[in-house]
């Protein structure tokens, strides 16, 4: 069996070795609330293939550069 190291905020993995990696990973995982991107956000709005905001904020500078002023944690 190997060890590994998960994220506290995804499903993201790294050997017990690469604890550097696993802590940079945390920093900016898009699911770590410091970084409040879409993708935690719950006013996230997936149809098909086109992402989109249920607030009507900018969602490409939201995934892109985070911290949106409206961001709500999804629960």
């Amino acid at each position: 069996m190997k060890k590994v190291l998960m994220c506290d905020f995804c499903h993201h993995t790294e050997e017990v070795v690469d604890v550097v990696k696993m802590t940079e990973h945390e920093k900016t995982c898009s699911f770590n609330p410091i970084n409040k991107s879409c993708y935690s956000c719950k006013y996230r709005l997936r149809l098909r293939n086109f992402n989109g905001c249920e607030i009507d904020l900018n969602w490409v500078d939201g995934e892109d550069d985070g911290n949106c002023q409206g961001w709500e944690e999804k629960v």
